[in-house]
């Protein structure tokens, strides 16, 4: 057997163990019913009520992601199926049949489950679904079977007629086939990681946002509160004083290196910068409110007029660097005009689509922006 069809041998045979562990924990360890199960006894614990319907739909997008890992495993497995098949019929001594029989029943285990995935986008009718599910579990576990036979047929050869099948199996020969695997495990192994997360200027910002450097902390005393809330904060209680100790973080030196980071181009920066300020911005209101105003210069150390252009500034380069929080928020401010934005319908949907683009299919950015798209249309 020639080096490539054994490689896409291995190929197959790890996309199909991954398609097996995605289905069973999507099944079996992490159903629908397994999450909302869960949830009879965590909720409670925190004191959160959530109805039986939410609930439901919150399990099926915590099994969002597993399944689409699912699909596109499926997809890479299709594919190389379906290279590995082309292989097969340009060669001659081959069994046609069993590989039409083969490239068949894999074509449409997919065929299958694509309604099943792509159902959330299109709108597909209920009973369409029904059978692409029944037909899907039927084939599947058809494969199932298939792949049992084939693992006994080659014991049954090696152990008979063709001995050292196995082992052909895993004997490769030729620098450049070493080289492509080589290659291609580097590829997927990450070499360094992103030059921004090592940024100097980045991790000190972090540093101060986690509260791992420049905290400082301040001792309150009050008498006779008659709250229960002293009582569950207070540290100390003397004769009717109670002492509350609070840590504060730096802020101000938190938006300095951010800032600093920023100007150096880290798209890192610039998303948690914007996320820290727009938070701080009363961009709702005609006029913004006097009290956010004061805290929004105390914790950036920064005049209000100047944090708000430097969050507007944050915001539009981590949007134009793709990240998730700050391309809604800018094309919610396009849409809306806020924050002293131009309105822009042409720009707001420009950013919602690069969202639906980009961005995880599962999270609210991707929901949210759906449902504004119909509005901007």
């Amino acid at each position: 057997m020639r080096v490539s069809s054994k490689i896409l041998h291995w190929l197959i045979f790890l996309a199909f163990l991954i398609l097996v562990c995605t289905a069973v924990a999507t099944n079996v360890l992490f159903s629908k019913e397994a999450i909302m199960q869960s949830f009879s006894y965590s909720l409670p614990a925190i004191d959160v009520q959530i109805p039986p319907a939410d609930q439901l739909f919150v399990a099926r997008l915590e099994r969002r992601a597993t399944w689409a890992i699912h699909f596109w495993t499926g997809m890479a497995f299709f594919t190389l199926v379906l290279l590995r098949f082309v292989l097969f019929l340009s060669r001659k001594n081959v069994h046609r049949f069993l590989n039409f029989m083969t490239f068949g029943l894999i074509a449409l285990l997919f065929v299958s489950g694509l309604p099943l995935f792509v159902r959330i986008y299109v709108d597909i009718p209920a009973e369409m679904q029904q059978f692409s599910r029944s037909l899907h579990y039927v084939l599947a576990w058809g494969m199932g079977l298939f792949v049992v036979l084939h693992i006994g047929w080659v014991i049954w050869q090696e152990n008979s007629k063709n001995p050292g099948i196995v082992s052909q199996m895993f004997r490769f020969q030729g620098r450049f086939w070493m080289m492509f695997l080589v290659t291609g495990i580097a590829l997927l192994t990450p070499l360094h990681a992103d030059k921004w997360q090592n940024d100097p200027d980045y991790q000190r910002a972090m540093a101060y946002m986690e509260g791992k450097i420049g905290t400082s902390t301040i001792t309150k005393t009050i008498k006779n509160c008659p709250y229960a809330k002293c009582d569950e904060v207070a540290d100390s209680v003397n004769r009717n004083v109670k002492s509350i100790t609070r840590k504060t973080k730096n802020y101000p030196r938190m938006v300095a290196h951010f800032k600093k980071s920023l100007e150096k181009g880290n798209p890192l920066a610039a998303a948690k910068l914007a996320k820290f300020l727009i938070g701080r911005i009363d961009y709702r209101s005609k006029v913004p409110d006097a009290t956010l105003i004061k805290i929004g210069e105390r914790d950036t150390g920064m005049r209000y007029k100047a944090y708000v252009a430097l969050a507007k500034r944050a915001l539009k380069f981590a949007a134009d660097h793709g990240d998730c929080y700050s391309m809604y928020k800018l094309a919610e401010f396009l849409r809306k005009g806020q924050m002293g934005f131009a309105k822009s319908t042409h720009g707001a949907r420009y950013y919602y689509q690069k969202i639906l683009k980009t961005c995880d299919p599962k999270s609210f950015f991707v929901m949210m922006s759906q449902s504004r798209m119909r509005r901007v249309d």
